[in-house]
């Protein structure tokens, strides 16, 4: 009788000094935390948690546990294969900073109508973003590049552009006939330049920063951003475009103003610093599905009719859409 009470003391020792040591050596991940946070929030560091959980990246989800502090044994390999199968769970993949598109790699049982509707976006816009066929089917593993879909902002939260067109001088005129396809030409110069939302180097830019350097060359200073940019001219119908008229196209149809820009060459077609698929400098068609579905106007900045800055409400800049 002594022995079996000895054995359920120990017994219950044994399990109170365990449960206390993995609570004080684990953390169960919340919504919104970070690698980053928890690191801190313990006194240790990101690369230490990586460590100690075989984490292939910093990518978490809510109700995860992590091993904090190693004590005397290594992490046991229940724990790190429980952390891989979670982490092979997560769709999306550690964000690009880019605010347009997200990357998603398709898991087992994804189809582009589940995925359309999981992500509230366009079935179209998935299959011409990623340039699949109707019925094909998404092998699992492979990336995806969904359109980022964010809540539209307030008028309190976005104010209207303060950019001074007339500093700008928007409508300059061309010097002689040849300087648009002189633009152009620069333009293509930069093909396969890197693209990096922010950047305005050709280490990496993104597509209003493109737009901004090619007009600098031929002394026309453009505000930073494409819905600003969209401002800083005359418009132009679609039809009428002309080498070097600046196309606008709203990628994210929760907001009513472009977001992306790029700069017509001809032949229906435009340059831009793109974010999707083969990123950087690139030649796309306005005539691609995404790109026509997307299209939402074009600008002209600078013209070989010197009296256009005189024409009246022709040469009004576009009302914001």
């Amino acid at each position: 009788m002594r022995g079996s009470l000895l054995a359920v003391i120990f017994c219950s020792l044994f399990l109170f000094v365990g449960s206390t040591a993995y609570s004080a050596t684990t953390h169960r991940v919340k919504g919104g935390e970070t690698l980053q946070k928890i690191a801190k929030k313990h006194g240790t560091t990101a690369e230490r948690l990586r460590s100690l959980n075989r984490l292939g990246s910093d990518a978490l989800k809510p109700g995860q546990r992590l091993t904090v502090s190693r004590g005397e044994k290594m992490v046991s390999k229940k724990l790190a294969q429980r952390n891989r199968a979670r982490q092979r769970e997560i769709e999306v993949v550690e964000d690009r900073e880019d605010p347009d598109f997200i990357e998603y790699r398709v898991r087992k049982g994804d189809t582009v109508d589940k995925l359309a509707d999981k992500f509230g976006v366009d079935k179209q816009d998935i299959i011409d973003l990623n340039a699949l066929k109707r019925t094909a089917r998404l092998t699992p593993g492979t990336k995806l590049m969904i359109p980022r879909e964010t809540a539209d902002e307030s008028p309190a939260a976005v104010s209207e552009p303060s950019f001074d067109l007339a500093n700008a001088r928007p409508l300059k005129p061309w010097k002689n006939e040849e300087e648009p396809s002189f633009l152009v030409k620069v333009a293509r110069s930069f093909s396969g330049a890197p693209y990096k939302y922010g950047g305005d180097s050709v280490r990496g830019l993104d597509c209003s920063a493109f737009v901004r350097k090619m007009y600098e060359i031929f002394d026309v200073q453009l505000p930073r951003t494409a819905r600003e940019q969209f401002m800083a001219g005359m418009r132009v119908d679609k039809e009428n475009l002309v080498k070097g008229d600046l196309v606008f196209f709203r990628t994210k149809r929760c907001v009513k103003h472009p977001t992306h820009v790029g700069i017509y060459i001809g032949d229906g077609k435009f340059i831009h610093a793109s974010s999707v698929l083969k990123r950087g400098v690139k030649i796309d068609s306005l005539s691609e599905g995404y790109f026509e579905r997307t299209f939402t106007g074009a600008v002209r900045v600078k013209t070989l009719d010197r009296t256009s800055s005189e024409l009246g409400d022709a040469a009004k800049p576009p009302a914001s859409s």
